[in-house]
């Protein structure tokens, strides 16, 4: 005779209910509904930003991230972004999966991608020297990067954690794609 089975629609009484992730390991990029009134949202809520300066104040706009930074410490500091904002918005443009795109739009401008800084045209120098260096490891670069390519790491990893996406995997393509200095770092 044939083993005992179970008849099909018939759930056991020992059979767990699905997994559910519990509210404190929900990704922290998660925007509540409704968030701000409709007056306080940004002109372009809803609309693609057309270039990467919408995408700033897009990115910028108060609801976006929950750790949001958008003020300096010091009067000679300006916001500088360790994935540079043109990078975050060609990568959100490459995409059209909904959940990749809001995590990189929250991560764009948030603590863990803006620092302080008064050498942003130092960090500027950094980017377009990986974004157009093509030269072996061996040769040294023209500009310091290895700061840079820190930042850049320390802020994707970040973003890793937070992540309910594969948005980490679409920025670091497009930093490939961006210039060969990102090959290498």
């Amino acid at each position: 005779q044939p083993a005992y089975q179970q008849p099909v629609d018939q759930q056991p009484a020992y059979q767990q209910p699905a997994y559910q992730q519990p509210a404190y390991q929900q990704s922290a990029y998660q925007q509540p509904a409704n968030q701000q009134p409709a007056d306080q949202q940004p002109a372009n809520q809803g609309q693609q930003p057309a270039n990467s300066q919408e995408f700033r104040a897009a990115s910028k706009a108060q609801g976006r991230s929950p750790d949001a930074k958008t003020e300096t410490t010091y009067d000679d500091q300006q916001l500088c972004h360790k994935i540079p904002n043109s990078t975050m918005f060609k990568a959100y443009q490459s995409t059209s999966a909904a959940n990749q795109q809001a995590d990189i739009m929250a991560h764009a401008h948030s603590d863990a991608n803006i620092f302080n800084s008064t050498n942003n045209q130092g960090h500027t120098a950094a980017e377009k020297s990986l974004a157009t260096d093509a030269k072996p490891a061996s040769e040294p670069s023209k500009v310091d990067t290895s700061a840079k390519v820190g930042s850049i790491s320390n802020s994707l990893g970040k973003l890793h954690d937070k992540q309910d996406s594969a948005a980490t995997t679409t920025i670091m393509r497009q930093m490939r794609q961006d210039g060969d200095g990102y090959k290498g770092a």
